[in-house]
């Protein structure tokens, strides 16, 4: 572990959380930083540190009940494949119109028994040829939702519309 690792950090609130968030850039890091080289060259240090720094800000922003879920997913790192997960992928315009539409679909969605919920894509295209915006202009943002157990939960930051409403709320990944 170098000292660029504790320098692009936040500081943490609680021991634990820094321990957890460590050990996973020890387990991880070294695959991130070989794929922002492959991709990025001579600028993969530098944003090797903005990306932990962001990743190190969301985790230490991230509620418990999804900080649990993240540990049994690393458990059970197959939770995907379980026959009980139900996968529904989707464009959020062509699905609903608008991402603040999808919202009112859950509902339907629950219905048909769907536990995850995969918007695809939902970044900016790049001008002129692009992959319809899978590899999206670097102003992009993207959002996955997830249903946690028996409801949709959401972090704070939800798109306009997409808030907790009734037993639909949602969690985004921004």
């Amino acid at each position: 572990m170098t000292n660029t690792l504790t320098s692009a950090l936040p500081a943490f609130e609680d021991r634990d959380d820094a321990d957890t968030f460590r050990l996973r850039v020890e387990r991880y890091g070294a695959d991130l930083r070989e794929s922002l080289g492959a991709v990025y060259g001579g600028q993969a240090e530098s944003l090797y540190e903005r990306v932990l720094g962001i990743m190190g800000a969301g985790f230490a922003a991230r509620p418990r009940e999804l900080r649990l879920l993240d540990e049994a997913r690393l458990l059970h790192q197959d939770w995907l494949q379980r026959p009980e997960m139900i996968g529904y992928v989707t464009y959020a315009d062509r699905f609903a119109g608008t991402l603040a539409g999808v919202g009112e679909h859950l509902d339907h969605l629950e219905r048909l028994g769907v536990t995850y919920l995969h918007l695809m894509p939902l970044l900016k295209p790049r001008m002129g040829e692009n992959d319809g915006g899978y590899a999206g202009t670097p102003s992009s943002t993207t959002a996955r939702y997830a249903r946690t157990s028996a409801r949709w939960t959401t972090s704070s930051g939800s798109p306009p519309g997409c808030g907790a409403e009734g037993s639909a709320s949602w969690w985004t990944s921004c």
